[in-house]
């Protein structure tokens, strides 16, 4: 069994376009797994390394996904937080000014 060796030579659409759907991305690691799996050992180990490349990018994308997904909802708890200071403020200025 020969190991898995990077070829930087031969690009898929994945290496391309970083924002493939997941559906997407799941399709291409199939068919890249499929392809290894009928094809000469040379080729087998460049598709190989090809599914295992977008693997690692699915894993990076979804985390990075969840964590704008946590920054989204604390920045609206953020906001939501500000505009009850800034109500407090304005009533406490309207209490002073009387």
């Amino acid at each position: 069994m020969q190991a898995i060796k990077h070829s930087p030579a031969t690009h898929t659409q994945a290496d391309i376009n970083l924002e493939l759907l997941p559906e997407t991305q799941s399709l291409l690691i199939s068919g890249l797994l499929t392809n290894a799996a009928q094809a000469k050992p040379q080729q087998a180990n460049e598709l190989l390394w090809k599914a295992v490349k977008e693997m690692s990018r699915t894993t990076v994308l979804s985390a990075l996904r969840g964590e704008e997904r946590r920054l989204c909802q604390s920045i609206e708890e953020l906001r939501s937080q500000l505009k009850t200071l800034a109500g407090k403020v304005k009533k406490h200025q309207a209490q002073k000014s009387e």
